[in-house]
């Protein structure tokens, strides 16, 4: 069962709901000294959310990028038709409004550029971005902060050195995101606690994006970029320090929050963190398509809609847009099907994690509710049946108040793996609550059900998994019949799990 809250935590809390939003802070910072392990692993996961928000949406904006500039390094017009390339990177920006600039510099120095005029004597050899595609050669150089020139306006550079067909190189094409934009767009993604800090470095550490324009480049006070968790103590105040590797850019994104902050309402951040949503995409289509109605034009403004209703989960399936028979139709069927794929490999890395008990591995709660929905329906539909087993461990209170809440994670962990490796293939578990499980068997009379439940009982009581401390348990069967609902199921399982319990333990109800 769930470990009782103190009773002075109690009282804390309740002065903190009653009191003004000053109060709450102060006894934030008294309450930061009595965090269990378990509100500490939450508060760290709230982080490692938010960390996989940012990585989901620089993935997603800065990848399509990546991929433009490498079409372009490959376009003849590019590299020979400058009056046609200039045309074609106004419509490039139009379409993507997150890029300021697109440019090619050459070899003889000039700059190839529609909305920008360079200072005199400028040299686009001698910028940074030009040294790092030279540098990356033959490879994309991805995101590389500079300050543009003129304005010292943060950029981050995205860009690729071109060649002619013999291979000598001609000069570099590159795509700018002005650096407040992104930090604008991460801002918005915070969701988990007010007080949290989040940027992006590179593998070696320098920053690469940060709140604070004076830190962009300079290597973070950070003693290791790993994806595990760190706490950590910088001028003075402590941290707790969350990192996660975005492989696709060789960065890492940290988020770090003071640690006196961690004991905002963790329901609150979880439902936070669930209902998050990326509202970064300008509304933009019907407006272009009317100002540019270019008959040329055309498959690239298809290509804008047509992404932007895959991203917000408005695509039809089955309809497919024809675009132009020539390189610009090409280039937008290429990022069309670049970002179907990588949206759908994102889409399925979220579901399976908030479907997914962090702790056991097994179902969480959100995954139990949708498989009891799914067989409820099931059974009203063709008149079947089918029955749960409600678990509880017994003598677990006595795992972490004696051996602790560490030992008492792997207790869960094990139990867990035991549960599931002696459910029959069509069965279903998942962690309901604490040290609670609930077992949807489809297609499953009571009595199967019962004996189900014997022996997953038999086969944990057959494993020492403490010392001195004998861990059993308990279990109520409840079977579906037309007139139950899955509340009425949900209550009769506890109650016979109630009734097991109240008989002395190590028994199932049905």
């Amino acid at each position: 069962m769930r470990e009782r809250t103190p009773v002075i935590q109690k009282g804390i809390f309740r002065s903190i709901v009653i009191a003004t939003g000053i109060l709450i802070l102060l006894l934030s910072t008294v309450l930061c000294y009595m965090l269990s392990a378990q509100e500490k692993r939450e508060a760290l996961h709230n982080l490692k959310m938010d960390n996989e928000l940012i990585r989901y949406y620089l993935e997603n904006q800065l990848k399509p990028v990546k991929n433009t500039v490498e079409i372009l390094s490959n376009l003849e017009k590019v590299k020979y038709k400058k009056d046609k390339a200039i045309a074609y990177f106004k419509l490039l920006r139009r379409i993507n409004p997150i890029v300021k600039y697109i440019y090619a510099g050459y070899e003889d120095g000039s700059l190839l550029i529609d909305n920008y005029i360079p200072p005199k004597g400028f040299d686009s050899r001698v910028r940074p971005w030009y040294q790092a595609a030279m540098k990356a050669f033959p490879e994309v150089s991805t995101c590389m902060p500079y300050q543009e020139i003129k304005t010292k306006e943060w950029l981050i550079s995205i860009s690729k050195a071109f060649t002619d067909e013999e291979g000598k190189i001609l000069g570099v094409v590159s795509a700018d995101i002005p650096l407040q934009t992104l930090v604008k767009k991460l801002k918005s993604k915070m969701k988990s606690y007010k007080e949290a800090v989040s940027f992006v470095t590179d593998y070696s550490g320098r920053i690469i994006i940060h709140p604070d324009p004076n830190l962009i480049l300079i290597r973070a006070p950070i003693s290791s970029f790993t994806e595990e968790p760190a706490e950590l103590k910088i001028n003075g105040k402590r941290y707790l320090v969350q990192y996660t590797k975005i492989p696709s850019l060789q960065w890492i994104a940290v988020t770090m929050v003071p640690k006196r902050y961690i004991l905002i309402p963790i329901i609150e951040e979880i439902l936070l963190v669930i209902y998050i949503t990326g509202a970064a995409a300008l509304i933009m289509g019907w407006a272009l398509s009317k100002l540019i109605a270019k008959r040329f034009v055309k498959p690239i403004m298809h290509l804008r809609t047509r992404v932007k209703q895959i991203l917000e989960g408005e695509a039809e399936e089955g309809i497919t847009f024809q675009y132009s028979q020539d390189e610009i139709g090409e280039i937008a069927y290429d990022i069309e099907q670049l970002t179907k794929k990588e949206l759908y490999k994102k889409n399925q890395e979220l579901e399976k994690i908030s479907m997914t008990d962090q702790l056991t591995g097994i179902a969480n709660r959100r995954a139990i509710d949708k498989k009891l929905d799914e067989e409820f329906s099931r059974a009203q539909r063709y008149g079947t049946y089918f029955s749960i087993i409600l678990i509880d461990l017994d003598n677990f209170k006595e795992v972490n108040d004696k051996l602790g809440h560490r030992t008492g994670d792997e207790v869960l962990k094990k139990i867990a793996q035991i549960i599931r490796n002696n459910l029959r293939s069509p069965d279903f578990v998942g962690r309901w609550g604490g040290d609670e499980f609930l077992v949807v068997c489809p297609q499953t009379k009571q009595e199967e059900a019962y004996k189900l439940a014997i022996r997953l009982k038999e086969a944990v009581s057959r494993v020492n998994l403490t010392p001195n401390i004998v861990l059993s348990l308990s279990a109520g069967v409840q079977q579906y019949y037309t007139g139950l609902t899955i509340e009425d199921m949900l209550e009769e399982a506890d109650s016979k799990l109630y009734k097991a319990k109240k008989a002395g333990k190590k028994r199932v109800v049905m």
